[in-house]
Protein backbone atom coordinates (compact mmCIF):
# COMPACT_ATOMS: atom_id res chain seq x y z
CA UNK A 1 0.00 0.00 0.00
CA UNK A 2 1.37 3.22 -0.75
CA UNK A 3 1.33 6.52 0.55
CA UNK A 4 1.38 9.81 -0.52
CA UNK A 5 3.30 11.62 1.38
CA UNK A 6 2.93 15.43 1.60
CA UNK A 7 5.62 18.10 1.29
CA UNK A 8 6.40 21.79 1.39
CA UNK A 9 8.81 23.35 -0.79
CA UNK A 10 10.88 25.86 0.40
CA UNK A 11 12.77 27.98 -2.22
CA UNK A 12 14.15 31.30 -2.02
CA UNK A 13 14.62 32.60 -5.58
CA UNK A 14 16.40 35.85 -6.23
CA UNK A 15 15.17 36.93 -9.34
CA UNK A 16 17.66 39.25 -11.51
CA UNK A 17 15.23 40.99 -13.77
CA UNK A 18 17.48 43.46 -15.50
CA UNK A 19 18.80 41.25 -18.53
CA UNK A 20 17.77 42.43 -22.23
CA UNK A 21 16.51 46.63 -21.40
CA UNK A 22 16.19 48.33 -25.07
CA UNK A 23 14.89 52.04 -24.86
CA UNK A 24 13.47 53.17 -27.73
CA UNK A 25 12.52 56.81 -28.50
CA UNK A 26 8.67 56.31 -28.84
CA UNK A 27 7.64 59.75 -27.65
CA UNK A 28 8.70 61.86 -31.14
CA UNK A 29 6.07 62.31 -33.34
CA UNK A 30 7.70 61.89 -36.86
CA UNK A 31 4.21 62.28 -38.53
CA UNK A 32 1.59 60.08 -39.89
CA UNK A 33 0.08 59.97 -36.03
CA UNK A 34 -3.23 61.91 -36.71
CA UNK A 35 -4.06 65.28 -35.96
CA UNK A 36 -3.16 67.06 -32.58
CA UNK A 37 -5.02 69.72 -31.15
CA UNK A 38 -3.98 73.50 -30.96
CA UNK A 39 -5.70 76.39 -28.25
CA UNK A 40 -6.05 79.81 -30.40
CA UNK A 41 -7.24 82.33 -27.77
CA UNK A 42 -6.73 86.28 -27.89
CA UNK A 43 -9.26 89.12 -27.27
CA UNK A 44 -11.15 92.08 -29.04
CA UNK A 45 -11.60 95.79 -28.13
CA UNK A 46 -12.60 99.03 -30.05
CA UNK A 47 -10.80 102.00 -30.68
CA UNK A 48 -11.15 103.43 -26.64
CA UNK A 49 -9.38 99.32 -25.74
CA UNK A 50 -12.73 98.38 -24.24
CA UNK A 51 -13.84 94.82 -24.86
CA UNK A 52 -16.20 94.23 -27.77
CA UNK A 53 -18.75 91.39 -26.61
CA UNK A 54 -20.29 88.72 -29.03
CA UNK A 55 -17.96 89.60 -32.10
CA UNK A 56 -17.78 86.80 -34.56
CA UNK A 57 -14.07 85.43 -34.53
CA UNK A 58 -13.88 83.19 -37.72
CA UNK A 59 -11.22 80.52 -38.59
CA UNK A 60 -9.96 79.48 -42.10
CA UNK A 61 -7.14 77.29 -42.97
CA UNK A 62 -6.74 74.25 -45.84
CA UNK A 63 -6.02 70.98 -44.20
CA UNK A 64 -3.64 68.14 -44.58
CA UNK A 65 -5.97 66.88 -47.61
CA UNK A 66 -6.61 70.28 -48.86
CA UNK A 67 -10.13 70.87 -47.76
CA UNK A 68 -10.74 74.31 -46.55
CA UNK A 69 -11.94 73.86 -42.68
CA UNK A 70 -13.92 77.04 -41.18
CA UNK A 71 -14.66 77.20 -37.45
CA UNK A 72 -16.75 80.15 -35.56
CA UNK A 73 -17.08 81.84 -31.99
CA UNK A 74 -17.97 84.30 -30.34
CA UNK A 75 -16.35 86.57 -28.03
CA UNK A 76 -17.81 87.17 -24.09
CA UNK A 77 -18.09 89.74 -22.13
CA UNK A 78 -14.79 90.37 -21.75
CA UNK A 79 -13.96 90.48 -25.22
CA UNK A 80 -12.16 87.09 -24.78
CA UNK A 81 -12.20 84.19 -27.18
CA UNK A 82 -11.22 80.58 -27.52
CA UNK A 83 -11.22 77.86 -29.87
CA UNK A 84 -9.40 74.69 -30.98
CA UNK A 85 -8.21 73.73 -34.21
CA UNK A 86 -7.27 69.99 -35.17
CA UNK A 87 -3.96 70.01 -37.07
CA UNK A 88 -1.68 67.75 -38.61
CA UNK A 89 1.15 70.18 -39.87
CA UNK A 90 2.56 73.57 -39.64
CA UNK A 91 -0.46 75.57 -40.98
CA UNK A 92 -1.38 79.37 -41.66
CA UNK A 93 -4.54 80.42 -40.23
CA UNK A 94 -6.86 83.05 -41.08
CA UNK A 95 -8.36 84.62 -37.91
CA UNK A 96 -11.31 87.35 -38.67
CA UNK A 97 -12.94 89.06 -36.06
CA UNK A 98 -16.04 90.77 -36.66
CA UNK A 99 -18.97 92.99 -35.56
CA UNK A 100 -21.70 94.71 -37.64
CA UNK A 101 -19.69 96.12 -40.84
CA UNK A 102 -16.73 96.29 -38.89
CA UNK A 103 -13.77 93.38 -39.38
CA UNK A 104 -9.90 92.97 -39.35
CA UNK A 105 -8.22 89.64 -40.01
CA UNK A 106 -4.66 88.63 -39.46
CA UNK A 107 -2.81 85.25 -40.20
CA UNK A 108 -0.99 83.21 -37.85
CA UNK A 109 1.30 80.09 -38.14
CA UNK A 110 0.02 76.99 -36.37
CA UNK A 111 2.15 73.73 -35.53
CA UNK A 112 0.57 70.83 -34.22
CA UNK A 113 3.41 71.03 -31.54
CA UNK A 114 2.96 74.25 -30.37
CA UNK A 115 -0.10 73.54 -28.03
CA UNK A 116 -1.15 76.89 -27.72
CA UNK A 117 -1.45 80.39 -28.94
CA UNK A 118 -2.67 82.85 -26.99
CA UNK A 119 -2.61 86.88 -26.33
CA UNK A 120 -3.71 87.68 -29.84
CA UNK A 121 -5.47 90.69 -29.82
CA UNK A 122 -7.57 92.23 -32.75
CA UNK A 123 -9.00 95.99 -32.55
CA UNK A 124 -12.76 97.19 -33.95
CA UNK A 125 -13.30 100.69 -34.89
CA UNK A 126 -16.93 102.11 -34.58
CA UNK A 127 -18.58 104.84 -36.26
CA UNK A 128 -16.32 106.00 -39.09
CA UNK A 129 -13.64 105.28 -37.71
CA UNK A 130 -12.41 102.43 -39.62
CA UNK A 131 -9.48 103.83 -41.49
CA UNK A 132 -7.78 105.17 -38.93
CA UNK A 133 -3.88 105.01 -38.80
CA UNK A 134 -1.57 102.85 -36.20
CA UNK A 135 -1.35 104.88 -33.11
CA UNK A 136 1.76 104.98 -31.13
CA UNK A 137 2.93 101.46 -29.83
CA UNK A 138 1.44 100.54 -26.29
CA UNK A 139 1.74 96.95 -25.72
CA UNK A 140 3.80 93.81 -27.44
CA UNK A 141 1.50 90.74 -27.84
CA UNK A 142 3.11 87.15 -29.05
CA UNK A 143 1.69 86.45 -32.32
CA UNK A 144 2.97 82.82 -32.99
CA UNK A 145 5.07 79.95 -31.22
CA UNK A 146 6.58 77.27 -34.28
CA UNK A 147 6.51 74.80 -31.38
CA UNK A 148 6.51 74.68 -27.51
CA UNK A 149 8.95 72.42 -27.08
CA UNK A 150 12.47 71.25 -28.10
CA UNK A 151 15.40 69.01 -28.32
CA UNK A 152 18.88 69.56 -26.60
CA UNK A 153 21.20 69.72 -29.37
CA UNK A 154 23.00 66.33 -30.97
CA UNK A 155 19.51 64.56 -30.01
CA UNK A 156 17.99 64.25 -33.83
CA UNK A 157 15.16 66.27 -32.37
CA UNK A 158 14.23 70.19 -33.44
CA UNK A 159 16.54 72.28 -32.00
CA UNK A 160 15.63 75.63 -32.71
CA UNK A 161 12.04 77.37 -31.72
CA UNK A 162 10.84 80.90 -33.87
CA UNK A 163 8.51 82.69 -32.07
CA UNK A 164 6.71 86.13 -33.49
CA UNK A 165 5.84 89.05 -31.24
CA UNK A 166 3.43 92.24 -32.60
CA UNK A 167 3.73 95.86 -31.74
CA UNK A 168 0.07 97.17 -31.06
CA UNK A 169 -1.30 100.50 -30.04
CA UNK A 170 -3.43 100.86 -27.28
CA UNK A 171 -6.99 99.55 -29.34
CA UNK A 172 -4.38 95.87 -30.59
CA UNK A 173 -4.13 97.63 -33.92
CA UNK A 174 -0.29 96.39 -35.23
CA UNK A 175 1.85 99.55 -35.42
CA UNK A 176 3.15 100.52 -39.17
CA UNK A 177 6.47 101.41 -40.38
CA UNK A 178 6.39 105.03 -39.70
CA UNK A 179 5.74 104.28 -35.89
CA UNK A 180 8.37 100.65 -36.43
CA UNK A 181 10.69 100.50 -33.29
CA UNK A 182 13.31 98.02 -31.77
CA UNK A 183 12.27 94.85 -29.97
CA UNK A 184 15.11 93.43 -28.03
CA UNK A 185 14.54 90.05 -26.86
CA UNK A 186 16.15 88.94 -23.33
CA UNK A 187 15.68 85.30 -21.53
CA UNK A 188 13.83 85.47 -18.00
CA UNK A 189 15.31 82.11 -17.07
CA UNK A 190 17.05 79.82 -19.35
CA UNK A 191 19.34 76.51 -18.78
CA UNK A 192 22.63 76.50 -19.67
CA UNK A 193 23.63 76.94 -23.48
CA UNK A 194 20.46 78.44 -24.72
CA UNK A 195 20.22 81.33 -27.24
CA UNK A 196 18.43 84.66 -28.84
CA UNK A 197 19.39 85.03 -32.52
CA UNK A 198 19.19 87.83 -33.11
CA UNK A 199 18.64 89.76 -29.70
CA UNK A 200 17.06 92.75 -31.64
CA UNK A 201 14.80 93.45 -33.96
CA UNK A 202 13.51 95.83 -36.21
CA UNK A 203 9.62 96.03 -36.49
CA UNK A 204 8.31 95.48 -40.03
CA UNK A 205 4.81 97.14 -41.42
CA UNK A 206 2.91 94.17 -39.27
CA UNK A 207 4.61 95.83 -36.16
CA UNK A 208 5.97 92.09 -36.27
CA UNK A 209 9.47 91.11 -34.41
CA UNK A 210 10.85 87.27 -34.81
CA UNK A 211 13.33 85.82 -32.81
CA UNK A 212 14.90 82.29 -32.87
CA UNK A 213 15.19 80.34 -29.39
CA UNK A 214 17.97 77.53 -29.76
CA UNK A 215 19.24 74.73 -27.07
CA UNK A 216 22.16 74.04 -25.73
CA UNK A 217 23.27 70.60 -23.76
CA UNK A 218 21.24 71.69 -21.26
CA UNK A 219 17.14 70.63 -20.46
CA UNK A 220 15.28 72.78 -18.52
CA UNK A 221 12.60 75.80 -19.01
CA UNK A 222 13.07 78.77 -21.12
CA UNK A 223 11.40 81.52 -20.78
CA UNK A 224 11.52 84.49 -23.26
CA UNK A 225 10.47 87.94 -22.97
CA UNK A 226 10.33 90.87 -25.50
CA UNK A 227 10.77 94.54 -24.99
CA UNK A 228 10.69 97.76 -26.41
CA UNK A 229 9.84 101.49 -25.72
CA UNK A 230 7.60 104.63 -26.76
CA UNK A 231 9.06 107.72 -28.13
CA UNK A 232 8.77 109.07 -25.04
CA UNK A 233 10.81 107.14 -23.43
CA UNK A 234 9.00 104.34 -21.05
CA UNK A 235 9.64 100.93 -21.86
CA UNK A 236 7.31 98.19 -21.78
CA UNK A 237 7.46 94.62 -22.58
CA UNK A 238 5.48 91.61 -22.63
CA UNK A 239 4.58 88.32 -20.76
CA UNK A 240 7.06 85.80 -20.71
CA UNK A 241 6.34 83.42 -23.03
CA UNK A 242 7.37 79.45 -22.01
CA UNK A 243 9.43 77.13 -24.23
CA UNK A 244 10.48 73.30 -22.80
CA UNK A 245 13.87 72.26 -23.44
CA UNK A 246 13.82 67.99 -23.67
CA UNK A 247 16.65 65.84 -23.23
CA UNK A 248 18.10 63.56 -26.07
CA UNK A 249 18.65 59.87 -26.94
CA UNK A 250 18.65 57.64 -24.24
CA UNK A 251 22.35 56.72 -23.18
CA UNK A 252 23.51 53.22 -21.37
CA UNK A 253 26.15 55.60 -19.42
CA UNK A 254 22.93 57.33 -17.79
CA UNK A 255 20.94 54.56 -17.29
CA UNK A 256 19.74 53.05 -13.57
CA UNK A 257 17.61 49.85 -12.76
CA UNK A 258 16.73 48.37 -9.17
CA UNK A 259 13.81 46.74 -7.94
CA UNK A 260 11.70 47.92 -4.94
CA UNK A 261 12.14 44.95 -3.17
CA UNK A 262 15.60 43.73 -3.47
CA UNK A 263 14.96 39.78 -1.23
CA UNK A 264 11.73 39.19 -2.79
CA UNK A 265 10.10 35.68 -2.09
CA UNK A 266 8.41 35.45 -5.49
CA UNK A 267 7.48 31.64 -5.11
CA UNK A 268 5.36 31.59 -1.41
CA UNK A 269 2.10 33.46 -3.10
CA UNK A 270 1.07 32.74 -6.32
CA UNK A 271 0.27 36.55 -8.01
CA UNK A 272 3.07 38.41 -6.09
CA UNK A 273 4.55 41.72 -7.90
CA UNK A 274 7.85 43.44 -7.57
CA UNK A 275 8.22 46.63 -9.07
CA UNK A 276 11.01 48.18 -11.18
CA UNK A 277 11.94 51.32 -11.50
CA UNK A 278 14.33 52.96 -13.96
CA UNK A 279 16.08 56.14 -14.53
CA UNK A 280 17.16 57.22 -17.99
CA UNK A 281 19.18 59.99 -19.10
CA UNK A 282 20.97 60.70 -22.51
CA UNK A 283 24.89 61.65 -23.09
CA UNK A 284 24.56 64.86 -21.32
CA UNK A 285 23.07 63.60 -17.89
CA UNK A 286 19.66 65.59 -18.80
CA UNK A 287 15.99 63.06 -18.61
CA UNK A 288 15.39 61.78 -21.52
CA UNK A 289 12.29 63.13 -23.54
CA UNK A 290 9.14 62.31 -21.84
CA UNK A 291 6.94 59.39 -23.62
CA UNK A 292 10.27 57.26 -24.02
CA UNK A 293 9.32 54.10 -24.29
CA UNK A 294 11.29 51.66 -22.22
CA UNK A 295 11.37 48.06 -22.80
CA UNK A 296 11.79 45.25 -20.59
CA UNK A 297 13.08 41.17 -20.34
CA UNK A 298 13.55 38.86 -17.26
CA UNK A 299 14.96 35.22 -16.97
CA UNK A 300 12.35 34.83 -14.48
CA UNK A 301 9.05 35.80 -14.15
CA UNK A 302 7.02 38.01 -16.25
Amino acid sequence: MSHLLPFRLNRVVAIAALVGLVVAGGGCDLGGGGADSVTISGRVVDASSNPVQNAQVTFRFTDATGEEVEENTLTDSLGTFSTTLEVEETTEVTITAAKGEVSTDKAVQVSPDAGSISDLSFGLSFGGDEEREPGRPTDIVLQSQSTDAIRVQESGGTTVARLTFQVVDSTGQAIGLDQAVDVSFRFGQRPDGATLTPETVTTDGSGQATVNVSSGKTAGVVQIVAQTQRPDGTEFESKPVSLTIHGGLPNKCHFSLGPEQSNFPGLTEFGLTNSVRVFVGDKFGNPVVPGTTVYFSTNAGI
